[in-house]
C-alpha cells in the first residue's frame, strides 16, 4: 500500500499544517502569573482537539508572557495593558492592536463574575 506525506512507524503521526481554524483565547483580564499557566494549559487542550489549529493568546502586559515562547502550540500572544481590577467591558484602546477576525474566540466566563 502506497503512503504519500506521512511515514507510519507503529503510531499515526500528525502532521501540522497551517490551514486549520483560528482560536483566540482571551485571558487578558489579570494578571497573576498562576492565571497565564491556566491559559496556557486551556491554549495547550485545544491544540490537541484539533492539532491543526492555530491557537492565540492575550494576556495581561503585567503577567510573563514570555512564558507563552516556550509553547510552541501557541502561535501569538497579544499582551494588553488593562487594570487588574477593572476587567468589566472590553477596553477598546488596549485591544486595537488584537486583530478581529477569528474563527472561535474563547473567553473566561470569570472575568464578568462581579463575585470575583
Amino acid at each position: 500500500m502506497k503512503r504519500t506525506g506521512v511515514t507510519l512507524t507503529g503510531r499515526a503521526r500528525v502532521t501540522r499544517v497551517s490551514h486549520g481554524p483560528t482560536l483566540l483565547v482571551n485571558h487578558w483580564y489579570t494578571h497573576p502569573v498562576g492565571h497565564a499557566i491556566e491559559a496556557l494549559r486551556r491554549c495547550l487542550g485545544y491544540h490537541r482537539a484539533d492539532p491543526c489549529a492555530r491557537v492565540s493568546l492575550v494576556l495581561n502586559s503585567a503577567t510573563p508572557t514570555e512564558l507563552a515562547d516556550l509553547c510552541p502550540f501557541v502561535v501569538t500572544t497579544y499582551p494588553v495593558t488593562h487594570p487588574f481590577l477593572d476587567a468589566r467591558g472590553y477596553p477598546d484602546r488596549p485591544l486595537a492592536a488584537v486583530p478581529r477576525d477569528w474563527d472561535w474566540v474563547l473567553d473566561d466566563a470569570r472575568r464578568a463574575d462581579r463575585r470575583n
